[in-house]
C-alpha cells in the first residue's frame, strides 16, 4: 500500500516542455537564379494570384487575375481585358503567375495557343497567336525550400514542379522521393508551379503529415507520405515540491533552482541571469557572482 507521503508527492510533480525557437528567416522562401539569353513567347499581359477574400488564407482561387492587357499585344487583339481570370493556357491550369511564365518560356516558336478566360460569370475561349521576343533577363533556376521538407523544385516545360535537390536531412527521402522526380498532386490538389508549391510547404506546421503524387523518371506515379521537419523539444520547468524545482527561460539565458521549499522560505536557491549568479541559503545568506558591470565610454 502506498503511503499518503509517496501520493502527495506524486501528485505535486509538474514539468513543462516546449520546442526550440524557430528563427525568423525559417519561413523564408530562396531563390536560385541565372541569367540567360532567348527567345521567349509573349501574350502581353501582366497576371497576380488570385488569393482568397481572407488575407490570413493560403488557399488559392483558380487562375490568374489579368492586371494589364497590353496596345497591340497579342492578348489584346485576341480580345482579353482587365479583370478578366485566366483559368488555362491550352489545357494547363494557371492557378499561379509563375506557371504561366514557366509555360510561356517552355515555346520556342510562335504558335496559337488557346486560353481559357473567366469573365464576370461567363467563360469563353480565346485562340492566341503568340509572338516571340529576344530577352536577356534573370531567371529563377530553382525555388528552395530549407526548413520543412528541405527540397528545392524547378519548374518543367509544362509548368510542373520537379524536384533538383534533396538535403540528407530532407523527410521525403525517406518517403521514396528522388531527385528528378515530379510532383503531381500535393496535399491531394494541383502543386501549381515550384513557386507556388513552396509557398504551400511554408503554410505547413512542424510534424504536419504530408501527402504527394510525383511521377518517377520510368513514368510510373507513386503516392507518397512522410511528416514536416519540427524542432526538438527540450523541458523548460520540472518541479516535485517540496524537493525542488526548476525553471530556464528559452532565449533569455536565463534559469531558477531551488531545493528544499519551507513554504515561506528556500532551503538552498540560485538564480542565473546572463553572465549573473545568485545563490541564497535560508534566505539570510546570499551572495552573487560574476554580475555585469556597465561602463561608460
Amino acid at each position: 500500500m502506498r503511503s499518503p507521503l509517496f501520493l502527495l508527492l506524486l501528485v505535486s510533480c509538474s514539468y513543462t516542455v516546449q520546442p526550440a525557437d524557430l528563427p525568423s528567416s525559417f519561413y523564408g522562401i530562396d531563390v536560385a537564379e541565372t541569367i540567360e539569353s532567348a527567345e521567349t513567347a509573349f501574350l502581353g499581359i501582366e497576371t497576380s494570384l488570385l488569393q482568397s477574400a481572407d488575407a490570413f488564407s493560403l488557399d488559392v482561387q483558380p487562375g490568374v487575375l489579368i492586371k494589364d492587357v497590353g496596345d497591340d499585344s497579342p492578348a489584346g487583339i485576341a480580345g482579353l481585358r482587365i479583370g478578366d481570370i485566366l483559368l488555362s493556357y491550352d489545357s494547363h491550369p494557371t492557378d499561379d503567375p509563375q506557371r504561366l511564365t514557366s509555360l510561356l518560356t517552355s515555346e520556342r516558336h510562335s504558335r496559337i495557343v488557346q486560353l481559357e478566360i473567366q469573365r464576370g460569370t461567363e467563360v469563353l475561349i480565346a485562340d492566341v497567336e503568340l509572338a516571340m521576343k529576344a530577352t536577356s533577363r534573370l531567371r529563377s533556376k530553382y525555388f528552395i525550400e530549407r526548413g520543412l521538407l528541405r527540397v528545392a523544385f524547378s519548374n518543367t516545360f509544362e509548368g510542373m514542379p520537379q524536384i533538383v535537390k534533396l538535403d540528407d536531412l530532407s523527410p521525403l527521402l525517406s518517403a521514396g522521393v528522388a531527385v528528378g522526380d515530379v510532383v503531381q498532386s500535393f496535399q491531394g490538389r494541383d502543386p501549381g508551379s515550384s513557386f507556388e508549391l513552396v509557398r504551400r510547404i511554408r503554410g505547413l506546421k512542424p510534424g504536419e503529415k504530408v501527402t504527394m503524387t510525383v511521377t518517377k523518371k520510368d513514368g510510373a506515379q507513386i503516392k507518397v507520405t512522410c511528416e514536416s521537419w519540427q524542432p526538438e523539444t527540450f523541458l523548460t520547468e520540472v518541479g516535485l515540491w517540496p524537493l525542488f524545482y526548476y525553471k530556464r527561460y528559452p532565449g533569455q539565458d536565463k534559469g531558477v533552482f531551488t531545493c528544499g521549499n519551507l513554504v515561506l522560505v528556500d532551503l538552498f536557491s540560485y538564480e542565473r541571469d546572463r553572465n549573473e549568479q545568485k545563490y541564497s541559503i535560508l534566505g539570510f545568506f546570499g551572495w552573487r557572482t560574476g554580475a555585469l558591470i556597465l561602463e561608460e565610454e
